[in-house]
């Protein structure tokens, strides 16, 4: 129900405001005082295009603003939860249009700008105008069912909301069993492709880490004459006089200050860690060998690792969720006609039910 109207420098009003009562509103007045354009001004709230030679002249702009009662209305709400609005019941819907000089118009539904298509779509279900040039939504087919319902509801409520519920259901399994029989189509070629896909990951053994092992290795493996040629290097520093003359050259300045033995002590430690040190390099870089053979082996499973990734993911772990993902369409498919002979099975039972509510209704 429209509870108020609202206009501003529209047409031949300044500023002018008018509530509705429930039951009959009647607009009076000698020609030319308006009462057309109170119309005009409703129809452009219903969605009607704007022009901007319905401004009132010497302003720029005109706003028509209406407040709505939404209480009973469901088909109201419905529509408005397609078009993503949320109100509660117990909210009024205002709605209002600010027409501009360029031709252009802001559309707003409870402060929330949106196109007039919009505004075109909430309006069908809030107000009828009947006139001998308005439009009339008896004459639209595809209210003819809307209309029929909302007589029917307040005789047979209770029966026609269980039909509702049932027709919602009745149409929610025959989607289901649409798209169930989508993937049946060629469902042993999918089958067999989904058998060898999974084969093909479970076969590769793959591990959550391996890739970053296995580029270790690899690094290690591609840079053995790199790596023991700085391993000499240091063992050859490590060996030579250089610690052996600091020790001496301080030993011999020892007995001037107390300090001095301090260093010396120090030093001998360092050169005991140094002389570990140079076993564990001598030690490690004696056991380092370019074994081409390992090396092989390590890039022909990483190659598998990559031609896999390539196929179903950019990572082990990819791999692995479309590996379960697909185990689970497999077992969907397998069980795919038991699951469509029960679907079909429940349509049946609930087209009999909606024959039986509908022929209460009719």
């Amino acid at each position: 129900m429209l509870l108020s109207l609202n206009i501003s420098n529209f047409a031949v009003f300044e500023n002018v405001s008018v509530n509705f009562d429930s039951g009959f509103n009647v607009f009076t007045g000698e020609t030319g005082s308006g009462k057309s354009v109170l119309i005009d001004a409703i129809q452009l709230i219903l969605g009607e295009r704007a022009s901007k030679n319905l401004i009132r002249k010497g302003n720029s702009s005109a706003l028509i603003e209406g407040i709505f009662d939404t209480l009973e209305n469901d088909n109201l709400y419905l529509i408005l939860k397609d078009l993503n609005i949320e109100i509660d019941k117990d909210d009024f819907l205002i709605i209002s249009r600010e027409i501009l000089d360029n031709g252009k118009s802001i559309n707003k539904v409870n402060q929330r700008t949106v196109p007039l298509s919009t505004i075109k779509a909430i309006g069908n279900y809030l107000i009828d105008i009947y006139g001998q040039f308005g439009h009339e939504s008896l004459f639209k087919k595809e209210n003819h069912i809307k209309l029929l319902d909302s007589l029917i509801q307040s005789e047979l409520s209770p029966i026609f909301g269980v039909y509702n519920d049932l027709f919602v259901k009745y149409n929610k399994l025959s989607n289901d069993i649409s798209i169930l029989k989508e993937k049946l189509l060629n469902k042993d070629n999918k089958i067999e492709q989904l058998k060898y896909e999974i084969n093909e990951i479970d076969d590769a053994g793959l591990k959550e880490f391996e890739e970053d092992e296995l580029l270790k290795k690899i690094k290690k493996l591609s840079n053995v004459q790199e790596i023991k040629k700085s391993l000499n290097e240091s063992l050859r520093i490590i060996n030579s006089d250089s610690l052996n003359n600091i020790y001496s050259i301080l030993h011999k300045i020892q007995n001037y200050d107390e300090k001095f033995e301090d260093f010396l002590s120090r030093l001998e430690i360092q050169m005991e860690e140094l002389k570990l040190l140079a076993y564990d390099l001598r030690d490690y870089s004696d056991n380092l060998d370019l074994d081409e053979k390992e090396l092989n082996t390590i890039e022909n499973r990483m190659s598998l690792i990559n031609r896999l990734k390539r196929k179903y993911g950019y990572s082990i772990e990819k791999i692995f969720d479309y590996r379960n993902s697909s185990y689970e369409e497999l077992n969907l498919l397998l069980e795919a006609d038991s699951k469509l002979n029960s679907l079909v099975a429940q349509k049946n039972k609930f087209y009999k039910l909606l024959t039986e509510h509908a022929d209460q209704i009719s």
